[in-house]
């Protein structure tokens, strides 16, 4: 399907051009944000009754229609709300990069709790595993953004 390619090779491209920088970089990182968004505009694009602003809506949407299995639908509304808490915290708290090592011990509690996790360590892995798991599914369902070849 020419959409999944093209939504591929945007997400390939915005790979390139804007590198993520890390685990701690919620949006554009591998398995981020932004993949989620693009699979629910895809899932929007499949189907128009599940136009929506609102990217929530339209995985739990897909997820009634049974277009989305009910594994994928609560991987993808568990890692958004996750990053959604995460980034709260990060806006509100900092502005610019944020490194734990330098942060402040009540910042780190307050992403620990944003995470539901005892540590920075623990959350920052397991933030590294939502990526992967939500990456796999944007490789499954829409593609590897790859490069184009030249």
């Amino acid at each position: 399907m020419q959409v999944r390619r093209d939504i591929a090779e945007m997400r390939a491209l915005m790979l390139k051009e804007q590198k993520p920088d890390g685990v701690w970089d919620l949006k554009r990182q591998r398995g981020g944000q932004v993949e989620i968004e693009f699979i629910a505009q895809w899932l929007e694009l499949s189907d128009p009754l599940m136009l929506n602003p609102n990217t929530a809506a339209v995985i739990e949407a897909t997820g009634r229609a049974e277009l989305l299995n009910a594994h994928d639908t609560s991987l993808l509304l568990n890692a958004l709300g996750l990053y959604q808490r995460l980034t709260h915290v990060l806006r509100l708290c900092i502005d610019g990069h944020f490194d734990p090592k330098t942060a402040p011990a009540p910042l780190l509690k307050a992403l620990n709790q944003a995470a539901a996790q005892p540590d920075i360590s623990t959350t920052e892995a397991y933030i590294a595993e939502v990526q992967e798991q939500v990456a796999g599914l944007f490789t499954q369902l829409i593609g590897r953004p790859e490069p184009e070849a030249k």
